[in-house]
């Protein structure tokens, strides 16, 4: 049967159907800007704060009234861990993030394997059947299918270090085409894309 939550003596509100209104604390709760930056002394009560981002090359502006600024100064903010990096370090493993935009850079040529793992499954290996997907995934990054082979994961290594040794050394090499890379690109760029046949060679 149907029971209603008991009450305490202090409540005395209920709803229509007769069941108490419990008024829910903070306990549990997530904690917001101006609740952080009070607790830590950093609120400032002779100017409204806001939590709005600031644009640092506008000198209109003061950054000490925005507290995301404020906060993303502090020490243990500044060096949180992503959710990322706790997952792949709590199996005890290392997480190294490479510079964004350069996926030739990436790795031991990881992108140049994932560009031609890709390749292989879009012409060769997809059947289109939902049921076989892990399977044919699988497949494209098995060395016994012989789409990469160890001797083709370690040219595309290979590639990776000449381009990081043109952009330590500022000269371009005969692997790598520094004028063409060092370009402003605005979006993530994939390694079958922009050195598509290199990525894509059989051999």
């Amino acid at each position: 049967p149907h029971t209603r939550p008991h009450c305490s003596q202090e409540t005395t509100k209920r709803n229509r159907k007769g069941e108490c209104i419990i008024k829910e604390g903070y306990v549990g709760k997530a904690k917001g800007l101006a609740q952080i930056a009070w607790e830590r002394g950093l609120y400032r009560t002779d100017a409204k704060m806001h939590g709005n981002k600031i644009d640092p090359d506008d000198e209109s502006t003061d950054p000490t009234l925005s507290l995301r600024y404020v906060l993303a100064n502090c020490w243990d903010f500044a060096h949180e861990k992503t959710a990322l990096v706790a997952l792949v370090e709590s199996r005890g493993h290392i997480c190294r993030f490479c510079v964004k935009g350069h996926p030739e850079l990436a790795g031991a040529g990881i992108e140049y394997s994932w560009g031609k793992a890709k390749q292989k499954f879009r012409r060769d290996v997809n059947d289109r059947i939902p049921a076989h997907l892990h399977k044919n995934i699988v497949a494209c990054f098995s060395r016994a299918a012989a789409f990469l082979p160890l001797a083709r994961v370690r040219k595309f290594a290979r590639k990776t270090r000449a381009y990081r040794r043109a952009y330590r050394d500022g000269q371009p090499n005969s692997l790598a085409d520094v004028e063409k890379l060092v370009k402003a690109y605005k979006s993530h760029r994939a390694a079958d894309v922009f050195d598509k046949k290199f990525c894509h060679a059989d051999d």
